[in-house]
């Protein structure tokens, strides 16, 4: 999770903060790609313990279970924060109200004693889809069309990141004992998926995206245009808690398939109308099946909401 590439050019939004907004404490509004190396390399022994005893993690995780993947994520980003800055000063999920209701929530909120100021993070995961129209104009569409990479970035950048410049935000800090100055930060992470037909792992052209963006493929159901389907590739069905990571197989399992049984089973799962597929496509490498490239299987009729 910290080692992976940000999904947007740290660059990007110095352009996109609300129109008027005080602009003044938005010292690195995106986390970076150098800045997440950096953290992973101060705490590598730490990783290094807990992968060989995962148990802490698997403790904190239980309790918070929730099959959206957003928390899960949050979940994850909780956990580092609490153990590789003071517990005590990380500040969870502070909700900002007014007399009538709720105006907004920090994600997180932690001193950095360094510096004397708290820092504001957002933090999110997303799975957009690279979709080109007819008048050439391209977006970026979650699995769930409703979902939309411009209109989330507008939210983070001109709402999210702003909110402690509110009155109201500021008596919540105040009662939280959070004194000092505020500097929001955005820690976006996720993939990218292009169409299964173009030069999908090149690096992209649009200027507002991280060129280190982690990136996958996508194709229609009734096209089926999957990359690379050789007899010696097997399939894997990625259910949403484990889209984070590559998948891995340390034995043969039932759930990998061939490329027929895949579209089978994409062919079933649509059919029935269930959210469109993950896949994983694997290779025997090592003694072990492991993930090589990820795609989405996508019904016809995406990125339009089916009429019911």
């Amino acid at each position: 999770m910290i080692q992976s590439p940000v999904l947007i050019n740290p660059a990007y939004p110095e352009h996109q903060l609300a129109p008027n907004s005080d602009t003044t404490n938005t010292e690195g509004l995106v986390i970076d790609d150098c800045w997440c190396e950096q953290q992973f390399l101060r705490h590598r022994e730490w990783i290094g313990a807990l992968d060989a005893n995962p148990q802490p993690l698997l403790d904190w995780l239980t309790p918070r279970y929730n099959p959206r993947l957003g928390y899960y994520f949050e979940s994850l980003v909780e956990f580092w924060l609490r153990h590789t800055k003071a517990s005590e000063s990380v500040v969870a999920h502070l909700a900002v109200r007014n007399e009538q209701r709720t105006v907004g929530e920090f994600d997180f909120l932690w001193l950095d004693s360094a510096r004397q100021i708290i820092r504001h993070w957002e933090v999110a995961v997303k799975f957009y889809v690279h979709y080109q129209k007819g008048d050439g104009r391209v977006l970026w569409y979650g699995p769930n069309p409703q979902d939309r990479l411009d209109i989330k970035l507008q939210r983070l950048l001109g709402h999210q990141l702003l909110l402690s410049q509110r009155s109201e935000a500021q008596a919540a800090l105040r009662q939280a004992g959070l004194l000092l100055p505020v500097v929001p930060s955005l820690f976006l992470k996720g993939y990218l998926f292009y169409p299964s037909h173009s030069h999908w792992r090149e690096p992209p052209q649009d200027s507002a995206l991280s060129p280190n963006h982690l990136r996958g493929w996508w194709t229609y159901l009734d096209v089926f245009d999957i990359p690379n389907a050789h007899e010696d590739r097997r399939w894997l069905f990625l259910p949403r808690l484990r889209w984070l990571a590559p998948a891995i197989c340390a034995e043969p399992e039932q759930a990998l398939m061939s490329f027929n049984e895949l579209h089978s089973f994409c062919l079933d799962l649509l059919r029935r109308k269930q959210r469109p597929p993950l896949i994983a496509e694997m290779c025997f490498r090592n003694s072990y099946w492991q993930e090589v490239s990820r795609g989405f299987v996508l019904p016809q009729h995406w990125p339009q909401l089916e009429k019911q």
